[in-house]
């Protein structure tokens, strides 16, 4: 962001996805309502890598499950190569 050219408007800061500022004027606006449903359990995360936290706007969990899950089936790949070349 260019300081010099800041209106000092607060619109990005309305509109950043990590303030709840227009939260409640949103939700009344669109009729939201809590989702019905059961669920087992709720849990809060957030990513523990540096550079995945420098980039997301919601604590990077999704960015860094599926980091985990590619890196996963490079080892199944890895593990099956080596299971291959064994019956041979």
């Amino acid at each position: 962001m260019d300081r010099d050219k800041c209106l000092e408007c607060r619109i990005c800061y309305l509109i950043c996805p990590q303030t709840s500022e227009l939260e409640d004027e949103l939700k009344e606006k669109f009729e939201w309502h809590p989702p019905i449903g059961l669920y087992q359990d709720i849990f809060s995360a957030k990513a523990t890598s540096a550079d995945i936290l420098k980039v997301s706007t919601a604590g990077g969990v999704v960015t860094a499950h599926g980091n985990q899950g590619v890196k996963g089936l490079k080892y199944m790949k890895k593990s099956l190569i080596k299971e291959l070349m064994e019956i041979s």
